[in-house]
C-alpha cells in the first residue's frame, strides 16, 4: 500500500535532483555556445580551459572527492525530500566554494602564476563550476537512490510490525485464560442475577466489538480508548468486586488526541496480571492526563508468581508509538508504585 507521505518525499526528492540537473544543461548552453564569443583573448575558450582541466587527472579527482565529501556532509545533516530550498543552497553554495578552490588551483598548475583575476581565472571558475555540478548532481543521483531504497525497505519492516502487533493485541484479548474467566463471571451471574449477566454480555460484546473495529486501524481517539476502557472496567468489577478500582480523570479537551488502540487497556491488565488483588488488598488504577502524556498509574502488589513473562505488553506498545509517532513511551518503576506515560498526539 502507498504511502502518501512517502510518495510526497520521493517527489520533492526528485525534484531536488531535477534542479541541479537543469543548471547543468542551462550552463552547458550557455558557456558552450556563448562564452566563447566573450572569451575570446588569447584562445581562452570554455572548450579549451575544459580540455586542459579534464587532462589535469590528479585535479579531477581531487574535484570529484571534494563533490564526494559534499554530498555526504549534507545528506548525513539533512534528509532528503525534508527541505528542498534549502538542500539546494546548501548544495550550490558547497559547489561554489569548491568551484573557486579548483579554479584556483588549476589556474597555478597550468599557468604557474598566483592568483589574480582575469579572463583565464574566470572562465576556469565556469568550468571548474560546471564540472562540479555534473559531479554533485550524479553523486546526488546516487544517493537518493539508497535513501528511496532504505524508504522501502523501512516500510515493509514497519508493516511487519504492525502485522505482528495486530497479532500478539488479538492472541492476548482473546486468549482463552482472558474468555474463561469471562465465562465463569457470566456462568456465575446467570445464576444468582439474571439482569446483570445481560448488562455483563452486553458488555463483553462492546468490548470485542472495538478489538474487531481496530483491527484495520492503526490509532485511535482518546475518548474512542476510554469508552472501551471504561467497558472493559466494568467487566473486572463483576470478576474482582471491591478489590478493584479504577479512577479515570481525563478532560474532554484530550478527547480527540490519538493513541495506539488498546493500549490502556493492555496497561490495567498487566496491573491485575501481575498484581495482587483482593478486598483486604485493593488495586486502585489511576488515569489520567499531565503534560500531553497519558499517565496510568498503580501501587505495587507483585504476586509471589505472575502468569506469564513480564514486559512484552509494554514492548509491543512501545514499538507502535516509535513506528506511528516516533516517540517512547515512558516507564517509571519506584518502589511503591509503577507508571507508564503515553504520549498523545494531534
Amino acid at each position: 500500500m502507498d504511502n502518501p507521505l512517502e510518495k510526497k518525499r520521493n517527489l520533492v526528492g526528485f525534484i531536488e535532483i531535477f534542479i541541479i540537473a537543469a543548471v547543468v544543461l542551462l550552463a552547458r548552453i550557455l558557456f558552450e555556445f556563448d562564452a566563447p564569443k566573450v572569451f575570446s583573448e588569447g584562445g581562452v575558450t570554455f572548450s579549451a580551459v575544459l580540455l586542459k582541466f579534464l587532462n589535469n587527472y590528479s585535479l579531477v579527482i581531487l574535484a570529484v572527492l571534494l563533490d564526494l565529501i559534499l554530498i555526504y556532509v549534507i545528506t548525513r545533516n539533512l534528509s532528503y525530500g525534508v527541505a528542498p530550498v534549502k538542500r539546494t543552497l546548501m548544495e550550490f553554495g558547497g559547489i561554489a566554494i569548491i568551484s573557486i578552490i579548483i579554479a584556483f588551483l588549476q589556474r597555478i598548475m597550468m599557468m604557474n602564476k598566483p592568483f589574480a583575476l582575469d579572463v583565464y581565472m574566470l572562465m576556469s571558475l565556469i568550468v571548474a563550476f560546471f564540472i562540479n555540478t555534473i559531479c554533485v548532481t550524479l553523486a546526488d543521483l546516487i544517493c537518493y537512490n539508497r535513501w528511496k531504497n532504505r524508504q522501502a525497505l523501512d516500510l515493509a519492516v514497519k508493516m511487519r510490525s504492525q502485522a505482528n502487533y495486530k497479532y500478539q493485541l488479538l492472541k492476548n484479548q482473546l486468549n482463552p485464560h482472558f474468555l474463561f474467566n469471562s465465562l465463569n463471571v457470566l456462568d456465575y451471574l446467570i445464576h444468582t442475577d439474571q439482569n446483570r449477566a445481560s448488562d455483563y454480555v452486553k458488555k463483553m460484546a462492546n468490548v470485542y466489538r472495538y478489538l474487531l473495529a481496530m483491527d484495520d486501524r492503526t490509532t485511535a481517539t482518546l475518548e474512542e480508548e476510554m469508552e472501551f476502557v471504561k467497558q472493559y472496567v466494568d467487566m473486572m468489577h463483576e470478576r474482582f468486586a471491591s478489590g478493584f478500582d479504577v479512577d479515570i480523570d481525563v478532560d474532554r479537551y484530550y478527547y480527540h488526541y490519538k493513541v495506539v488502540p488498546c493500549s490502556v487497556q493492555t496497561l490495567i491488565e498487566n496491573a491485575v496480571k501481575h498484581n495482587v488483588v483482593s478486598e483486604k488488598n485493593p488495586l486502585p488504577i489511576s488515569v489520567s492526563v499531565k503534560d500531553d502524556y497519558l499517565v496510568v498509574s498503580n501501587p505495587l502488589h507483585p504476586k509471589i508468581e505472575s502468569s506469564g513473562k513480564s514486559g512484552k505488553g509494554l514492548d509491543n506498545i512501545n514499538e507502535q508509538y516509535r513506528i506511528l509517532f516516533n516517540a517512547d513511551i515512558i516507564v517509571e518503576k519506584g518502589d511503591a508504585d509503577f507508571t507508564v506515560r503515553l504520549p498523545l498526539f494531534r
